[in-house]
């Protein structure tokens, strides 16, 4: 994952500028993102079973999810 359109690029140029927004928009939604909770009521159904996070991942960025059962 990467979240430059290009691998390498000249500072002055129009392709790093936007670059650069767009991990500074990442950067503030991460921000906004820590101490949230999130919840989850049941199991996923099957249709998504592979949509799969990391709840320690979650936690290191000072995330929490929380699972109800239905």
């Amino acid at each position: 994952y990467s979240l430059t359109t290009l691998h390498t690029v000249a500072p002055d140029s129009e392709s790093f500028r936007q670059d650069l927004q767009q991990f500074a928009a990442t950067c503030r939604v991460v921000r906004g993102l820590q101490g949230a909770r999130f919840g989850m009521l049941g199991a996923r159904p099957a249709a998504f079973i592979t949509v799969r996070f990391s709840e320690k991942l979650l936690e290191q960025a000072g995330i929490s999810v929380e699972v109800l059962d239905l």
